[in-house]
């Protein structure tokens, strides 16, 4: 009994380490297998892996390849426009010059923009007319005040004082620019005391175009008790202004000595005697003047007439003196109609 019992326990033992070796066998077997698969699988991801990295270098190489293709086309484009930029520059230098130099004397030829600067050229010129007519006269000067005209002219060893107001615009007329209101003005300056002084006359000057077309130019007109006058195209039409102010300044003396002491009864008829042949000598006067072949003598001779019919009127206002005062202003307007006694208006 005992040996069948350990008979059968050998048997079943060589079983069991059948079945063992069996299992091992296959364990070992499909260690194998997967030792296999794992290094076939190492080897394709080295291969996929080295494959990916060869074509990303080679894309890479490409685009590298690819700008730098670019960048040598650009700057072969470059050099290029460089070297006909230089052939134009040579060739166009001569050119560049000339164009710099009509720039230069367009900008010495254009006339300035700024009023401010063309106003004061014109009182310059009006001022310049009068100290140069009136060499002796040391008080001749602009006010440089606002609202006081621009050139006061004191009448020598008087207390009178003339106003000058100088306009230097082109347009049709001074009474319709800028709706009347340098005429406005040029009234209310005339009546400032800011000076420190009365203005005992005033004097309206248009350089180059008339000032107002109901009143004649150059003849004096009293309003409000004060004479005024207009003067027309006073640069553009007059060659000589030395003596057109001259002459306005004698008139305007006689003037005010008139509205101080409203002598004689024929006033305006005086008056404009000599307006008439004054107007027409400085008209005569410019037209010789332009003229080249007319001698110095003749422009002299018509000079030295001007300048007596200056002196005529003082020496009526001094043989004047002893007459008759005029106590109202009914007898200034019974003067002769072609003289003014009111601005645009004559009297009867």
């Amino acid at each position: 009994m005992a040996g069948k019992i350990h008979t059968a326990v050998v048997e079943k033992e060589k079983e069991m380490k059948k079945e063992a070796d069996i299992q091992a066998g296959k364990y070992s077997s499909l260690k194998n297998e997967l030792d296999k698969e794992k290094a076939q699988k190492d080897i394709e991801i080295m291969r996929k892996t080295k494959k990916e990295i060869d074509e990303n270098e080679n894309n890479w190489k490409a685009k590298v390849s690819e700008k730098e293709n670019t960048i040598v086309e650009l700057q072969t484009k470059q050099d290029l426009l460089q070297n006909k930029l230089e052939e134009y520059y040579e060739k166009s230098n001569k050119s560049h010059e000339i164009l710099e130099k009509l720039g230069g004397i367009e900008k010495a030829i254009i006339k300035p923009v700024n009023s401010s600067r063309i106003g004061q050229q014109g009182e310059e010129y009006v001022l310049q007319a009068l100290k140069t007519a009136f060499p002796n006269n040391t008080k001749i000067f602009y006010t440089k005040k606002n609202q006081c005209g621009d050139i006061v002219f004191n009448i020598e060893n008087t207390s009178k004082w003339i106003m000058f107001e100088v306009k230097d615009v082109e347009t049709s007329n001074i009474k319709n620019h800028k709706q009347g209101n340098d005429l406005k003005k040029f009234y209310e300056d005339s009546e400032t005391n800011k000076l420190g002084y009365k203005l005992d006359a005033a004097v309206l000057v248009s350089l180059n175009c008339i000032v107002d077309p109901t009143i004649t130019n150059l003849e004096p007109f009293v309003k409000d008790g004060k004479p005024y006058m207009y003067v027309d195209n006073a640069r553009t039409e007059n060659s000589d202004p030395i003596s057109l102010f001259r002459a306005i300044v004698g008139m305007m003396k006689f003037m005010i000595d008139h509205c101080i002491d409203n002598k004689e009864e024929n006033f305006g008829m005086k008056i404009e005697k000599y307006m008439e042949p004054t107007r027409k000598m400085l008209k005569l006067y410019g037209a010789m003047l332009q003229n080249h072949n007319t001698s110095g003598k003749n422009l002299d001779k018509m000079k030295e007439s001007l300048e007596g019919l200056i002196k005529d009127l003082e020496t009526d206002k001094v043989k004047n003196e002893g007459g008759l005062k005029r106590t109202n202003t009914d007898a200034l307007e019974s003067q002769p109609k072609h003289f003014k006694t009111e601005h645009g208006l004559s009297s009867s």
